[in-house]
């Protein structure tokens, strides 16, 4: 995975302040490569599991309590399981591209004004 910044594996959003610090602390420390974090009840909401024998590796502060998170080495979660916010952006990105490959299709050229015309 090309992104380090630690995000929920659940919602797609990254950690801020002292979550993102003590979560990027935790990837250096434990040389963990994929920044995902999620809580027992998310990775089980998601239908995956938290390992056997599995420690949480930090507790972060949420909008409604605080949370024990587990990095998903230590789940069941696949690396090419994205969350639903980012497969939203990749099918936006996607409708994006071809909706651009459609106008540079139809594009032509007018030598005599030198610009293209879509």
């Amino acid at each position: 995975m090309e992104n380090t910044t630690p995000t929920n594996a659940k919602s797609g959003n990254a950690y801020q302040g002292a979550n993102l610090k003590k979560l990027q602390k935790v990837m250096a420390d434990k040389g963990y490569t994929d920044p995902r974090f999620v809580s027992f009840n998310q990775a089980r909401d998601m239908g995956y599991w938290v390992k056997k024998g599995s420690k949480a590796d930090a507790r972060v502060k949420g909008m409604d309590g605080t949370y024990c998170v587990f990095n998903v080495a230590q789940t069941t979660i696949p690396a090419a399981v994205v969350s639903e916010a980012a497969q939203e952006g990749i099918n936006e990105s996607d409708a994006f591209v071809d909706e651009q490959e459609a106008r540079w299709e139809s594009a032509d050229y007018a030598s005599n004004q030198d610009e293209v015309a879509f």
